[in-house]
């Protein structure tokens, strides 16, 4: 099997990216590499948090980018007092060159040493990272955490989200034992997990049909650390946990139980980078241009976009490269990232007094995509003609208008169905 084959197979990174180059000024750096290619650097996404100790280095899973990744770790950040970084992976958005295992690694060492040991802003003591890997990237996460052990430099904790023992494994289970043969043993997280002996949590979803829990279950007995839990949810699977229950209590148990013994006590780090890093480089510049000439800029799937803000100007109005339509599978990618959102969005109503709502930045960056989703969700509702569809969206049009009820009510709006057959019940009594 040609190593390009087994690439697109292991690393189907979104084409076009969820975002641009210009996406969030604000939030994303570029950390220098530090192999021979100087002029080529790593796209971060950077939220911090007022007041944060921690820094959360987060590696994401397949199919996925930094782009489509924002909303969630926004809310990690907020909701687990943190900061934030994400970086991309290589050959995936604008992380330049060819996907790979030595690859990825030094990349995310690159954006470890950057924060632990180079940034002219401040730098974290390597006792308040939190390494924390999803899916194919609980590879790189295990391997830099087994790699500081090596070196007896241990960050605080390292967390693990649906991880597979290894690639081989992952594969044979996913497409077949032929495909498995022709991969090497790599990102043998099974092996390197043995070397840690930080605190470890396992998250892994029982409905999990891509890379079953047996895969974290196995992992956890590897494991070379007393201080390793193993949560396995009865509803999660491999892309849908429930955000309150199965990540954010489990994380934060785990950080105040297990990581709080690890953590440097000393002065805060805000987190803050230098101007040079925000500055977009020339190669991102090209890559985004390319992409524009050749019409691969993501169309409406953002509800937060530039693009979606627009989307009540005709369709003639709509330059070429921005075009609207309706790809195979666009309900299911809709469904989820809406129903994402209005998870995200309710919990955080449901955490910060109703006062703050109004100038709270999150909340309202989430309630202005919840808003155009919407929007979007009934112009593509007036195009289906397949009832099938029709009757697999109205759920998810109902959900994110319950949750805009209660940002605007304070209560989720009445389900009328409900309602009616309590009045009819009210009568016959």
């Amino acid at each position: 099997m040609g190593a390009r084959l087994v690439n697109k197979f292991l690393y189907p990174a979104p084409n076009p990216p969820h975002y641009e180059c210009d996406s969030f000024p604000n939030n994303i750096i570029w950390v220098p590499r530090s192999d021979k290619k100087a002029q080529y650097a790593i796209p971060t996404l950077m939220l911090r948090t007022p007041g944060a100790k921690n820094l959360i280095i987060y590696a994401h899973g397949n199919g996925c980018d930094i782009g489509d990744m924002k909303m969630e770790l926004d809310y990690f950040a907020h909701t687990l007092r943190v900061h934030v970084c994400a970086f991309e992976l290589r050959g995936y958005g604008f992380n330049h060159g060819i996907s790979g295992e030595s690859a990825i690694c030094s990349d995310i060492r690159d954006v470890y040493d950057y924060f632990t040991k180079t940034n002219p802003e401040g730098k974290f003591p390597h006792q308040n990272i939190i390494l924390w890997g999803r899916s194919i990237g609980s590879g790189p996460t295990t391997w830099l955490a087994s790699k500081l052990a090596e070196e007896k430099e241990e960050v605080a904790g390292l967390i693990l989200q649906s991880p597979f023992t290894s690639i081989k494994a992952a594969a044979q289970h996913i497409a077949g034992n032929t495909v498995g043969f022709f991969l090497s043993n790599r990102w043998n997280n099974q092996a390197r997990i043995k070397n840690v002996t930080g605190p470890v949590l396992i998250i892994h979803g029982k409905m999990d049909t891509l890379i079953p829990h047996t895969h974290g279950e196995a992992l956890y007995e590897a494991c070379g650390s007393r201080n390793k839990r193993l949560v396995l949810s009865e509803t999660a699977d491999h892309n849908r946990f429930d955000f309150s229950k199965d990540i954010i209590q489990p994380v934060n148990k785990f950080m105040q139980e297990l990581c709080a013994n690890s953590f440097n006590w000393g002065d805060r780090v805000s987190g803050k980078c230098p101007s040079s890093v925000y500055k977009i480089p020339e190669f991102a510049k090209k890559m985004h241009m390319k992409a524009r000439k050749e019409k691969k800029i993501r169309e409406i799937e953002n509800p937060g976009s530039e693009l979606a803000q627009g989307m009540d100007q005709p369709r003639q109005n709509v330059p070429a490269h921005m075009g609207w339509r309706m790809e195979s599978g666009w309900e299911e990618k809709m469904i989820n990232q809406a129903t994402i959102a209005a998870e995200i969005f309710k919990s955080l109503l449901e955490t910060i007094p109703k006062k703050e709502w109004a100038d709270h930045d999150l909340v309202q960056e989430l309630r202005g995509n919840i808003v155009a989703s919407q929007k979007e969700l009934v112009r593509r509702l007036s195009m289906v003609e397949d009832i099938t569809l029709v009757e697999k969206l109205l759920p998810c049009n109902e959900l994110l208008l319950n949750v805009l009820d209660l940002y605007k009510n304070g209560e989720p709006k009445a389900d009328t169905g409900a309602a009616a057959s309590k009045k009819d019940d009210e009568k016959a009594s």
